[in-house]
C-alpha cells in the first residue's frame, strides 16, 4: 500500500484483513478496501459489541454512544460474513470499519450488494471491494 497517498488530513489504518483511511474530522472512514476470497467455510459470528480502534487516539473516532437515537445503524464496511477466522470477523467490528447507515439501506440494499460480491467472490476466487461513504 506504499504507493497509494492520501489526503494529509487522512490516517491510514492496516488491519490483518482489511485497509481503512480514516478520517479523523469526521470520526469515520474514508474509504475501506477489503479482498474477498471464495466463501466456502466461512465464519458465522454475529457480534453485537462495537469498539474503538486502538491504533488511533480517541478523539479521533466516535463516542461508543454516537449512534444512540440517531435513526441511523452502525454500518459495517468490511463485512464480518466474508471473513473465516474469529480473530478477523472481531476487528470488523472496529470503528474504522463503521459508518452511519440508513436502517433500511442496510438492511437491505447493503445486504444484497454483499451477498451479490460474495457470489463474484466464488465465480473469481478473489475480489477487491472499495467501501466509501455516499
Amino acid at each position: 500500500m506504499e504507493y497509494l497517498q492520501f489526503p494529509a488530513n487522512s490516517v491510514f489504518v492496516p488491519h490483518a484483513s482489511f485497509y481503512t483511511v480514516h478520517d479523523p474530522k469526521r470520526k469515520n472512514p474514508k474509504l475501506v478496501l477489503q479482498i474477498i476470497g471464495p466463501t466456502e467455510g466461512k465464519t458465522r459470528y454475529f457480534g453485537t459489541s462495537f469498539y474503538l480502534d486502538e491504533t488511533l487516539a480517541s478523539i479521533d473516532q466516535p463516542l461508543l454512544t454516537a449512534y444512540a437515537g440517531s435513526g441511523y445503524h452502525r454500518g459495517h464496511c468490511a463485512s464480518a460474513a466474508d471473513l473465516r477466522e474469529l480473530l478477523l470477523v472481531v476487528c470488523t467490528y472496529l470503528y474504522t470499519n463503521i459508518l452511519p447507515m440508513c436502517p433500511n439501506f442496510n438492511r437491505f440494499v447493503r445486504l444484497a450488494m454483499e451477498r451479490y460480491i460474495r457470489r463474484l467472490a466464488d465465480a473469481y476466487q478473489e475480489v477487491i471491494v472499495f467501501h466509501f461513504p455516499i
